[in-house]
């Protein structure tokens, strides 16, 4: 009977917890939409409140069971960038920035990759923006495809890699907006095929085919 009464209430705690965590996660996307709400309505304050709260307490609990926290770091990363709500702070755009980017929000990586790559507001750090590029390419961000290609092909910061190249630069040409960016990655896709010996080509055609990434 004792063995029974205790499984009973271990259950009754899990079940406790679980309607607990559940509560937690819904108030975490209804306050998300609470700053989208703000936002759309040019509330930019609110917004920033909502937001920066959610924001340090991902940052607090180092971890998130919804991707709201994360998207509303990078939101609020925005405003700071843009001195909506809030003054412009360069710093406050890396940190937010930086959680973000860390909990997988891929337009923060891109983001954050552009700003290291010019060193707006922080130091250039040409080895950081490369891997936050490639972290981006590889979520499917196409301009971030684009950039990691460029990189490649000029060997800024990294070893020139044809191949890598040629693989980014037609990944690029399937995903841009830019009908002017699409043409130059098609472009250089093309110069790029044209010098590789045929083992090269296999591979990078067999990568393509099977959305494979080759580089480095």
């Amino acid at each position: 009977m004792k063995h029974v009464v205790g499984i009973l209430t271990a259950l009754f705690i899990l079940a406790s917890a679980s309607s607990v965590f559940a509560s937690s996660n819904d108030n975490e996307v209804s306050s998300f939409g609470d700053g989208v709400a703000a936002y759309s309505l040019q509330n930019y304050e609110k917004a920033v409140q909502i937001w920066q709260t959610l924001a340090e307490n991902l940052a607090e609990n180092n971890a998130s069971p919804q991707k709201s926290s994360a998207e509303a770091a990078y939101r609020l990363a925005q405003l700071y960038d843009l001195g909506l709500g809030v003054n412009y702070n360069p710093e406050m755009v890396v940190k937010w920035l930086t959680l973000a980017s860390d909990n997988g929000i891929t337009p923060a990586q891109y983001m954050l990759a552009e700003i290291y790559a010019s060193g707006r507001g922080v130091p250039t750090d040409s080895l950081l923006s490369y891997e936050l590029y490639k972290k981006a390419a590889l979520n499917g961000h196409p301009k971030a495809m684009y950039q990691l290609a460029s990189i490649y092909y000029l060997g800024e910061g990294v070893e020139k890699d044809n191949l890598s190249a040629a693989f980014w630069f037609a990944k690029s040409a399937d995903s841009l907006g830019s009908t002017a960016q699409k043409n130059v990655a098609n472009s250089v896709y093309n110069s790029i095929f044209t010098k590789l010996n045929d083992a090269e080509k296999l591979i990078l055609l067999k990568r393509l085919a099977t959305i494979q990434d080759v580089s480095k």
